[in-house]
C-alpha cells in the first residue's frame, strides 16, 4: 500500500488507481480469505484524510480562553466524549488531572522527536 504523502490540493484529483484496487483486493484477501480472481471492487471513494504527521491530535489551550482540539486524522467522533471532558476540565479549571495530556500540545512538531502513533488515537 502506498505511504501517506503531502499533496499539493491545487489540482488534485479524487480518483483511486487500479494498482490500488488491485492492493485492496490482495489484502482483503490475505485478511479475510477472499478469492481474489473473483473479487472486485463495484464501488469506492478517493480523497484527502487530513491530519497531523504523527497521527496524534492537538488538545491545548492555544490562546488565553481558546482551546483546539484538532488533527484527529479522522477519529474524532470516536474521541469526542473523552475530548469533550479533557476540554471542559481545561476551560473549568485551566488543567485535567484525568488523563497527562502533555504529548498532544502542538510543540512537539518543533521537536526533531516525534512519536507515530499509526494504529489511531
Amino acid at each position: 500500500m502506498e505511504k501517506n504523502r503531502e499533496i499539493d490540493t491545487t489540482n488534485y484529483i479524487p480518483d483511486t488507481s487500479v494498482k490500488w484496487r488491485e492492493d485492496i483486493i490482495s489484502t482483503a484477501n490475505e485478511s479475510f480469505g477472499l478469492i481474489m480472481e473473483t473479487a472486485e471492487v463495484i464501488g469506492h471513494w478517493a480523497g484527502l484524510y487530513p491530519g497531523t504527521i504523527d497521527y496524534l491530535p492537538i488538545i491545548e489551550e492555544s490562546q488565553p480562553n481558546f482551546f483546539t482540539a484538532s488533527g484527529f486524522s479522522g477519529t474524532s467522533l470516536i474521541h469526542a466524549p473523552a475530548v469533550g471532558m479533557i476540554i471542559s476540565y481545561l476551560v473549568s479549571f485551566g488543567q485535567t488531572d484525568k488523563i497527562d495530556i502533555s504529548v498532544f500540545n502542538r510543540k512537539r512538531f518543533k521537536n526533531d522527536f516525534i512519536i507515530s502513533e499509526t494504529t489511531g488515537f
